[in-house]
């Protein structure tokens, strides 16, 4: 294999691990270290060969492996309201023919940080379906983003959800070096056919 071709499949490589890591709970800022290690080094050495080059890549995949793990340090939900309770408080929406979620409440427990700070991003929503007692699996994710960009994403394990009231949180760490400004985060769940997506909003200072 010629090294251009090397280089391509590492890099391939390196980013479905390390995107492997940001998409699981944070488990494990030493695995990702160790990954960021390995696809490092091997990215240096194909491009390089053998040298001091190797120890840099290995250094630096180890530093954004660790940072990726990093980024979100913490998640939490629970069942808020049972199917009975979310039915009496937003009786106009029930009953439903199919599986359905609702936003109730998209929220940042903080409006403006400086890069390291460590935010709470949350979502309260409503899992409907035709039967109140009915088990769906739910995916509930978040994504800072700065317009195109996506600065730091957490998406939970998908897990089955009885209908009803739930909440998810994520402590999620703002990169050292995020730029200033204005960051929009997307709330999203989805459930069967259904995806409902609610924004709020965090600057970034310097």
């Amino acid at each position: 294999m010629s090294r251009t071709s090397t280089i391509a499949v590492c890099s391939v490589l390196c980013v479905t691990l390390v995107s492997g890591c940001a998409t699981r709970r944070q488990t494990e800022q030493l695995g990702g270290a160790v990954l960021g290690g390995i696809t490092g080094g091997l990215i240096s050495w194909a491009a390089f060969g053998a040298g001091e080059e190797i120890g840099i890549g290995i250094g630096a995949g180890a530093l954004t492996g660790w940072a990726v793990a990093f980024a979100v340090q913490a998640s939490d939900s629970y069942y808020a309201r049972s199917a009975e309770q979310d039915a009496t408080r937003y009786a106009g929406e029930y009953p439903v023919p199919r599986t359905t979620v609702r936003i109730r409440e998209a929220h940042v427990d903080q409006g403006e940080v400086r890069p390291g700070a460590v935010v709470r991003v949350a979502t309260d929503y409503s899992l409907m379906a035709f039967a109140s007692d009915e088990t769906v699996e739910v995916e509930e994710t978040f994504s800072i983003r700065n317009g195109e960009e996506t600065l730091v994403s957490f998406q939970a394990e998908a897990v089955e959800r009885t209908v009803g009231g739930w909440y998810r949180a994520a402590d999620i760490a703002i990169p050292l070096n995020a730029a200033p400004g204005t960051y929009t985060i997307e709330h999203t769940v989805r459930a069967a056919d259904s995806v409902a997506t609610a924004r709020s909003v965090l600057v970034v200072s310097s």
